[in-house]
């Protein structure tokens, strides 16, 4: 889908309350960014929907291609946030807009 409806809560690894639905939406969006291959992870196409490890590392990734800063006294790592990292991933026309793909380092 090209949009898709923001969570109320940040979606993390150390919830158990996580819209799956929204999880899988962003793994497959960071897969399409080559997230999980700048994060030294083999590429996924698409997500199960289970935030574990891979798709923490593949956050920061974006985070860090999109210079997204994250408060290390406020936010869990690999956390993403409705109103930063969503929104930016959710945008309908990325190649006009953003976000930038993840940076992957041989």
């Amino acid at each position: 889908p090209l949009l898709a409806d923001a969570p109320e809560e940040v979606l993390s690894q150390q919830s158990e309350d996580n819209d799956r639905r929204a999880v899988a939406y962003v793994q497959g969006r960071l897969a399409h960014l080559d997230c999980f291959k700048a994060a030294g992870e083999p590429a996924r196409r698409t997500g199960d929907g289970t935030f574990e490890a891979l798709t923490a590392s593949a956050v920061i990734a974006f985070q860090m291609a999109n210079d997204l800063l994250q408060d290390p006294k406020l936010d869990e790592p690999g956390t993403v946030r409705p109103d930063q990292e969503f929104r930016l991933l959710a945008r309908p026309f990325p190649y006009l807009f953003g976000p930038e793909p993840c940076r992957v380092t041989s």
